[in-house]
């Protein structure tokens, strides 16, 4: 960061571990604009007492741009003593034509690394960047500065916790404090950082209706209690209740709420990965994700929402011990059954409160009752106008009554006045539901009529869209319109068109559509709805052909990605695996133990990047290691290398060696056997990085010139630049740089033709290294500088610090101190 405006003369600037202090007048081209030729003398006004407060705290002015100071002292005490006179003064003074005039203080304590008659380092920008976040009247501080300075406020003034938040070109996410000053506002909107008006709370697509009462003995519970349990069968609304009961806490916990949907994990191991996975947290080789979530939620304000938690009870002690490390943490469940931890309070949902039949009962007392308005909104949703008479609101009555007041089959019963007045609905619904009820002996009895609300709702549809309904169980957590045809509608044996059939059981409320960020629709059961049609799929015969046509898909549709995830289209590629992960999961179990092997290693093979980039490198070693030990695993040669290969890349990445050269070697043995030069370049290339990273120099040489040589006669441009690159930086670090350049040019070349971005950034940073060895100044400042902005253009935090490292040791080279400190210092803190 370069200031302006450095007084000359002035005091040596401090050094070590100093204080930094920025700020700037909110509004001040507002402000201009409104006071013409008198702004300068706000200016000059607003100058003065900024400077006086300076004195005042032992600070030294670094400088001055347009209305912002930038100011360093040598204790956090002395910068907080400034920013609190400031603002008591600012706002005790008179301005120009009655003018407001709000300074935004941003403090942080770090190194103060002198740059000629200024600082530079990330400490600096990340003063700033705390600065930019804040409104006007507001001083913020790092967790840095409130660690030295909490103890030390001045009179009347006091610290309030924000949280963590994210800020513009900082990695790191950075605790923030606001000082709340006696007399003046403490109260602002939430800080403009990266996370401003981010919610990890779902929207539901409707409203909740008749639970007031709910919400208010929910969030009262939470207040209390630090693990609250939802309780109930499925139907009762568990899940939206917690939802509503969130959205009301959310400001409470300063870190955010988030909710995480357990309904479709089975495994317990899979439990803390799915959580990590939703606050955004990556793993790596050195740490599981239940030591990275205790290490993440430990000294943070978090609700979390488990949503259906009862299918995976045996990982309650995880919850257990995530809420003895974290103190400020708190834990909202839905679950059929109560966790039995310590200090668990288990809130049993009850049904929605239901009408009074009585005869005296008035229509308003009627629409008063939570059932009775579940189920008429619910109905104008289906019929758009719904107005119901005194007498269809008592048959609604009726009909919630006999429904026992579970909303799922309000829901499901409501969705039917498109068709049939209340009345009507009331007499087949009682006939229906006495039926239905003798055959379901031993179940309780509001479970016993949620099912016989579901049966009736099927067994009021068309045979079409029965067959429809049943099929789609096979799909976990939704798909898209063409999932739907080539896995339910495969030869077009339903008997109609399949987007009209998604759509009457849309209208039928038994399906759900989620809007997505990509434009693409996508189509799920409700799970207590999915259980049921799953059901109705093994009666029919049909679940073993459905559970093989979904694996067939799931893995064509994963080896189309497959090329696609390292090219320029990669992010969405991910996106897309990231939508599926549910349904990868559930190929998975089911190759892995009953199944057909076959599709689960192809998806395997297939999605292992996505697996690694998606920081789920653990599990996709648990489902490859389950698979490649079933009988069958080999039956199909190419698949079997194929997935070898996958597991091999996934034990490389979590610094396994040792595993993954076997895994390599295994498949090289086996595609020297099938005859395959294109996966036989493959495996040697995947052995001279074993052997690099064991620092078997020669071995890797040898390894990647002989990939080269297979790869050479394939035809296949990626996969040869892929080892062209390799053995061109085997042959740079083996000290022959000149031969290394050739190979490094060819292989970026046709990865920036072929948009394969992360691999050219690779290839640019090699050739900045060797063009810098070569003696080629020039070249190398124009490698280097295009792979840093190519993974900048790509947000890859991951490969950044390397490109910067390179910079750093270049700006060295050349005598430019000041820059390789600060790409050096860039480097550190995003590693």
């Amino acid at each position: 960061m370069t200031a302006s405006g450095v007084a000359a003369g002035r005091p040596d600037l401090p050094t070590g571990t100093v204080t930094f202090l920025f700020s700037d007048i909110e509004g001040s081209t507002r402000l201009l604009q409104a006071l013409g030729d008198r702004y300068p003398t706000l200016l000059e006004q607003q100058a003065d007492l900024v400077r006086a407060a300076i004195a005042e705290g032992d600070g030294v002015e670094v400088g001055t741009e347009g209305d912002s100071f930038f100011v360093v002292f040598p204790t956090p005490a002395g910068a907080v003593r400034t920013a609190v006179a400031i603002q008591r003064s600012l706002a005790a003074a008179t301005w120009p034509d009655g003018s407001d005039v709000k300074l935004r203080i941003g403090i942080h304590t770090g190194e103060g690394h002198r740059g000629g008659d200024d600082y530079v380092g990330l400490d600096v920008h990340r003063a700033a960047r705390i600065a930019a976040v804040a409104h006007g009247g507001q001083v913020l501080l790092s967790a840095e500065t409130e660690a030295l300075s909490g103890r030390a406020l001045p009179d009347g003034v006091d610290l309030r916790d924000l949280g963590h938040h994210r800020l513009k070109d900082l990695d790191r996410e950075e605790r923030i404090y606001q000082l709340v000053i006696d007399g003046l506002p403490a109260d602002f909107p939430p800080i403009r950082s990266l996370d401003a008006g981010r919610s990890h709370l779902p929207e539901p697509l409707t409203s909740l209706v008749g639970r007031g009462r709910q919400v208010d003995e929910v969030v009262r519970l939470v207040e209390e209690s630090r693990l609250v349990t939802l309780t109930g069968p499925g139907g009762t609304g568990k899940t939206r209740l917690a939802i509503g009961a969130a959205e009301r806490l959310r400001p409470a916990f300063v870190d955010g709420a988030f909710f995480v949907a357990l309904d479709l994990v089975r495994e317990t191991s899979l439990v803390a990965s799915v959580v990590a996975g939703e606050l955004g947290l990556v793993e790596t080789r050195d740490r599981t994700p239940t030591e990275a979530l205790t290490e993440h939620l430990r000294d943070r304000s978090v609700l979390l929402v488990l949503d259906n938690f009862e299918q995976i009870l045996e990982a309650a002690p995880l919850v257990d011990g995530w809420l003895k490390a974290s103190p400020k943490v708190k834990v909202l469940v839905t679950s059929r059954r109560p966790l039995r931890l310590y200090g668990e309070r288990p809130y049993a949902v009850p049904p929605l409160h239901l009408p009074d039949l009585s005869g005296a009962a008035a229509p308003d007392q009627l629409r008063e009752s939570g059932a009775v308005a579940l189920f008429v909104d619910r109905a104008r949703m289906a019929r758009p106008g719904f107005e119901p008479t005194d007498d269809e609101l008592r048959a609604i009555g009726a009909i919630v009554t006999r429904l026992d007041g579970l909303p799922l089959a309000i829901e499901l019963a409501a969705a039917r006045i498109k068709v049939l007045s209340p009345g009507a609905l009331l007499t087949r619904l009682e006939h229906r539901l006495a039926v239905l009820s003798s055959g379901t002996a031993g179940l309780p009895d509001r479970q016993r009529t949620l099912r016989g609300a579901i049966e009736w709702s099927h067994d009021s549809l068309p045979e079409p869209e029965r067959i429809l309904f049943r099929r789609l169980s096979v799909f976990a957590g939704g798909c898209r319109i063409e999932a739907v045809e080539a896995v339910c509608d495969a030869a077009g044996e339903i008997g109609g068109d399949a987007l009209d059939l998604v759509s009457a059981l849309i209208d039928d409320s038994l399906l759900t559509r989620d809007d997505t960020a990509d434009g693409e629709p996508r189509f799920r059961l409700l799970e207590t709805i999915r259980e049921y049609a799953a059901e109705q799929l093994v009666a029919a015969g049909e679940a073993l052909e459905m559970a093989g046509r979904h694996a067939a898909y799931m893995a064509d549709l994963a080896e189309a990605l497959e090329p696609r995830l390292m090219g320029a289209d990669r992010d969405a590629s991910l996106a897309r695996l990231t939508a599926e992960n549910d349904n990868i999961r559930a190929v998975m179990r089911w190759s892995s133990t009953d199944g057909d092997t076959t599709p689960g290693l192809r998806t395997a093979a297939a999605i292992w990047r996505f697996w690694q980039q998606r920081s789920q490198i653990r599990e996709g070693r648990a489902w490859l290691t389950s698979l490649l030990a079933k009988p069958d695993a080999a039956a199909e040669p190419l698949v079997h290398a194929r997935a070898v290969t996958a597991a091999g890349g996934l034990a490389y990445w979590q610094g396994d060696m040792a595993d993954a050269g076997r895994s390599y070697e295994v498949a090289l043995a086996i595609d020297r056997g099938l005859g395959d030069r294109a996966r036989i370049g493959d495996d040697l290339r995947n052995l001279g990085f074993i052997a690099m990273a064991t620092r078997d120099m020669p071995a890797a040489v040898r390894l990647f010139g002989e990939a080269v040589e297979q790869l050479e006669a394939t035809g296949d441009r990626f996969a040869l630049a892929e080892a062209r690159a390799s053995y061109g930086v085997s042959l740079a670090l083996s000290g022959d740089a000149e031969a290394a350049r050739g190979y490094l040019e060819a292989s970026c070349a046709v990865m920036l033709e072929l948009g394969v971005l992360p691999r050219a950034a690779d290839n640019s940073n090699a050739l900045g290294i060797i063009y810098r060895r070569l003696g080629d100044t020039t070249l190398a400042i124009a490698m280097s500088r295009q792979a840093l902005e190519i993974v900048q253009g790509l947000g890859d935090a991951i490969r950044t610090p390397f490109m910067l490292d390179s910079a750093a040791a270049l700006a060295l080279e050349r005598d430019r101190t000041v820059d390789a400190v600060r790409l050096a210092s860039a480097a550190a803190h995003l590693r």
